[in-house]
């Protein structure tokens, strides 16, 4: 059994001495240039010899040794670091047991360093799991064509090091909250590694409203020209029942990589029936024709029985551009008067006519009227 992050602690008075560090560098070239580990990921052909999958588990399963890595756990333990780097690099090309347990155990090993302190897995540990030789490879389910690893532990360690690096962030962005919204934005800002910035972000969304709502004032007013003040502002007024800011959002955030779907299914969530009317007539009106469409889709649910929301939705009927999106959200009103009114208008020959039509005929497709989302 791997054990746990609480398992798992420094004995006192050990560490990753500086010549311990420099002496795992010089191993791990030496090793990596002996036994191959900068070999390429497995290509887009299978002309590589595959395994079974069912076979391979089950030799993993077989050859699976749990008093093995906690032993190369107990080498991080005991600041050994050369001699973990040595009996990975000689298991890497040991002819016992078969690829298919070696690969696992060295699996379950590279994800156990994920529930470790940062100090405690050197850089180096995870540069020589990054290049592990992976021989148990077998065909993509969709692509038979394709060879992918059964137990990949480049990924893992990947992962590793990724998750590291967020959580370092999250250190970083708690001890700044207390310096105030300016110097936590312009050092979130300043940061290029994107795992980094996520643990900001993760920072943000637990902060308390006080903190997110003040981070969200001055990330708006700063967010001219500064793509990354406009992506902490989306993670911060979207958690937040503020119409407003969401709307005044989409005014800065031009040039920011946000994912709006997201940002606003997060801040619909958060909001009241009213503040949800407010922002969809806001969207409605002033937002660019694919980010009003997607609001539509997302907040006219729920929403039908509001007369602005329904009178808006009319008016959009002839818009070259959201008028489909208009007549499928009154294809979800239930009410008969509304009915009767897409009638009316079904009756015309332009645009407007066609759309309710349209809408006429999705609720027909969808059974009886209602409030469906």
């Amino acid at each position: 059994m791997i054990p746990s992050r609480a398992a798992i602690t420094r004995p006192a008075g050990r560490g990753l001495h500086p010549a311990s560090k420099a002496g795992w560098f010089v191993l791990l070239w030496v090793t990596s240039a002996g036994i191959g580990f900068a070999a390429p990921e497995p290509g887009n052909d299978a002309s590589h010899a595959l395994w079974n999958p069912q076979q391979a588990l089950e030799s993993a399963a077989q050859g699976r040794d749990d008093s093995r890595v906690d032993g190369w756990l107990d080498h991080l333990r005991g600041g050994d670091i050369e001699g973990l780097a040595a009996e990975l690099s000689a298991f890497a090309v040991a002819d016992s047991p078969v690829a298919p347990a070696r690969e696992a155990d060295v699996y379950r090993f590279t994800v156990a360093l994920g529930d470790l302190p940062e100090d405690l897995v050197p850089p180096p540990l995870l540069q020589q799991l990054e290049a592990w030789p992976i021989q148990t490879l077998i065909a993509h389910e969709e692509g038979p064509g394709h060879a992918v690893p059964l137990f990949n532990i480049r990924a893992a360690a990947r992962g590793v090091r990724a998750a590291q690096i967020r959580r370092a962030g999250e250190r970083q962005a708690s001890l700044l909250l207390p310096a105030g919204p300016e110097t936590w934005l312009r050092t979130f800002a300043g940061t290029d590694d994107e795992q980094r910035r996520r643990g900001f972000i993760d920072v943000l969304h637990a902060a308390p409203e006080a903190e997110r709502r003040a981070i969200a004032t001055a990330a708006l007013a700063g967010a001219a020209g500064q793509p990354r003040f406009a992506v902490a502002a989306a993670h911060s007024v979207a958690s937040l029942n503020d119409a407003r800011a969401m709307l005044a959002l989409m005014e800065v955030a031009d040039g920011a990589d946000l994912n709006w779907n997201e940002v606003l299914r997060s801040g619909a969530g958060q909001l009241d029936e009213t503040q949800r009317a407010d922002l969809l007539l806001g969207a409605m009106a002033d937002w660019p024709p694919d980010r009003a469409a997607l609001a539509m889709g997302i907040l006219t649910p729920g929403l039908t029985r509001h007369p602005d929301v329904t009178e808006s939705l009319f008016e959009l009927l002839d818009h070259p551009e959201l008028g489909a999106s208009a007549a499928l959200a009154l294809s979800r009103h239930p009410e008969p008067r509304i009915t009767a009114r897409l009638e009316q208008h079904a009756a015309r020959a332009d645009s407007a006519g066609r759309r309710a039509a349209l809408a006429l005929h999705l609720r027909s497709l969808s059974g009886p009227a209602g409030d469906r989302p």
